[in-house]
């Protein structure tokens, strides 16, 4: 069997009370990831 690759797939989910952006991710195998930052911010790597 070989190895997987994660495969982030990032969608914009909203916007926090903070006024961060939310975003989420997914893999096909089912692994997910989600992250907050600043508009006025650089984006985080990833």
């Amino acid at each position: 069997m070989g190895e997987h690759i994660h495969v982030r797939i990032w969608d914009v989910t909203g916007v926090g009370d903070d006024g961060e952006l939310l975003e989420s991710a997914h893999c096909r195998c089912g692994a997910t990831w989600s992250r907050a930052f600043r508009p006025d911010e650089e984006a985080p790597e990833g």
